[in-house]
């Protein structure tokens, strides 16, 4: 017989056991709308006024990546402009599922078709499918952000996490992409 479903703290989600010690540190903080965060929210806001960006960014990414780096606008800013140019770069936002289908076809990763018992959308990535330099990095990279990206979509209201689960039976030396330096 199983024990009757309880409530689990945010931050014990990931966690087996609740005699776990919990480094609060490093833990996101929650969006409360507190004056000191909407503050912060405004002052991210002016600071994009003048960004390349502004007409890219959402309230909802500023008010994440204020909280990620514990209210401090300049950091924020920073990180949320770095991950901006990074998604145009790579064209993150005109990945389809045409150009990721041969990757995908491997079963290498994929968004299972449940969410978990906190209602996370959950990705399996098989280590051992994905063999080094069967195809060029990139197409590994761009399966990686489409998953994401379906995974990021599929998040119910409220919800800010995914499950990933990396199955590593059969993981190999040939599965291993080592960048030596």
């Amino acid at each position: 017989m199983c024990p009757p479903r309880v409530a689990v703290p945010r931050t014990l989600a990931a966690k087996t056991s609740s005699s776990v010690e919990i480094d609060k540190s490093l833990s996101i903080m929650q969006w409360t709308g507190a004056p000191e965060q909407l503050s912060a929210l405004e002052s991210l806001r002016n600071a994009f006024d003048s960004s390349t960006y502004n007409d890219e960014v959402t309230d909802e990414q500023l008010r994440w990546f204020l909280m990620d780096r514990k209210l401090d606008v300049d950091a924020a800013k920073q990180k949320l402009e770095t991950m901006l140019e990074w998604r145009r770069e790579f064209g993150a936002d005109s990945i389809t599922t045409t150009d990721v289908a041969k990757e995908a076809a491997t079963g290498k990763a994929y968004l299972h078709t449940q969410n978990d018992v906190f209602g996370r959308p959950v990705i399996v990535v098989r280590a051992s499918k994905h063999v080094k330099d069967a195809a060029p990095l990139v197409e590994s990279q761009r399966l990686c952000v489409f998953t994401l990206e379906r995974a990021l979509e599929r998040l119910p209201e409220g919800q800010d996490t995914v499950l990933g689960i990396f199955d590593l039976r059969g993981f190999k030396n040939k599965n291993a992409d080592m960048v030596r330096g």
